[in-house]
């Protein structure tokens, strides 16, 4: 029985065997390659896949297409993954992808930004899209198509229009014309330390743009502004730490999961990063769990927690002898510190002259917080 093309899921099967070939010449699959097609319809890149590959992995939502696929292929050489391309993880299907197909119309750019999440995991994608779509992926700048789409593919990918399939070459006939793009993304050493932080907000609201002045706020915070555009092989080990820390933190998760935040920094360094997760924990309203051996991050932790024979056990501060800094919540002997201002009737001590300053800039904001955070502060004496 003849299938008929259904225009909610966007099908214009490719018919033309010169096209079909092109395409297959541009994917140069292998038989060592782990290609995965989108949308296999009536199989017309999907025999030619085969005959090259051992197996070919295909992601495809219509039930009759399934039913018919599986009809004409054994489970062994075609590996079907029922449902929509949009939910699917392509990260399960390993690493070094390819990735081919004729993108539905109605879902293209979605679809585009789907799968740039998986762009560590892909060697290389070929598809075939409405032309003035690829217009707008491959434009330069300045130019009339370039704009959103534009900037967010290519500071990821590599990508050349390779070309053009007339109306023509599918059945129903679509009322546009089509291109060839092929995507290579682009090795994360070729990426700028702020292009790295910006990467996970593609799958943001607002994407890239929307978070550009996010990014150069962590920058800022955590004194990367001046390395900005620089390369990741020539950034330090502790510099590439904190553009990883800058690169969890873009999206505004709510809870941040940090893994010795703070190994491999300088004392500095270190300070500026556990500010960083401080300030977003008590400004911000995020929760933040550190795991770490840095005895300091105890001192501006609301609540510590240690792994004592295969338990977690609570551990409670110790308030007798200290008092906390209003500003970073840290610690300080009253005893030994020589950082302090008095205010009002309160002596308050510092762990460093930069909370001191800080606490002068706005005092209101920070004695605010006392209560919150268990503040001890040291009645000032006559």
């Amino acid at each position: 029985m003849e299938h008929r093309a259904r225009k909610r899921f966007g099908q214009n099967f490719l018919t033309d065997p010169n096209t079909v070939r092109r395409i297959i010449d541009a994917v140069r699959p292998g038989p060592d390659d782990t290609v995965v097609e989108i949308g296999p319809g009536l199989g017309a890149l999907t025999e030619p896949l085969l005959a090259v590959l051992p197996r070919l992995h295909v992601v495809e939502i219509d039930r009759d297409l399934i039913a018919r696929l599986r009809q004409r292929h054994e489970p062994d050489r075609l590996v079907i993954h029922e449902g929509d391309a949009l939910a699917f993880d392509f990260g399960v299907l390993g690493q070094q992808l390819k990735v081919v197909g004729n993108l539905p119309y109605n879902i293209s750019t979605p679809l585009l930004f789907h799968l740039a999440g998986f762009a560590a995991q892909v060697r290389e994608m070929t598809f075939m899209l409405q032309k003035e779509v690829v217009m707008r992926m491959v434009a330069e700048p300045g130019g009339g198509d370039y704009g959103r789409l534009s900037v967010m593919l290519q500071y990821r990918f590599d990508m050349l229009r390779l070309f053009d399939v007339p109306p023509g070459a599918f059945r129903p006939a679509p009322k546009v014309t089509s291109s060839i793009v092929r995507m290579v993304p682009k090795p994360t050493e070729a990426l700028t330390a702020r292009d790295n932080v910006l990467f996970p907000a593609h799958l943001a609201p607002g994407g890239v743009r929307a978070a550009g002045g996010r990014a150069d706020a962590l920058l800022d915070r955590l004194g990367l502004t001046a390395r900005a555009a620089a390369l990741p092989a020539t950034l330090s080990g502790g510099e590439k730490q904190r553009v990883a820390i800058a690169r969890a933190l873009i999206n505004q998760p709510k809870l941040v999961i940090a893994d010795e935040p703070t190994g491999n920094l300088d004392s500095r360094s270190g300070q500026d990063v556990l500010m960083v997760l401080h300030d977003i924990a008590r400004d911000e309203g995020r929760s933040v769990l550190i795991v770490t051996h840095d005895r300091r991050v105890e001192d501006v932790s609301d609540r510590i927690l240690w792994l004592e024979d295969g338990r977690l056990r609570d551990r409670k501060l110790d308030m007798h002898e200290w008092v906390r800094d209003p500003v970073c919540n840290m610690a300080v002997d009253s005893w030994t510190s020589e950082i302090f201002l008095d205010h009002g009737d309160r002596r308050l001590h510092f762990c460093s002259k930069r909370c001191r300053e800080r606490f002068e800039v706005d005092p209101e904001r920070y004695l605010s917080h006392l209560a919150t955070h268990r503040t001890a502060l040291e009645r000032r004496t006559p």
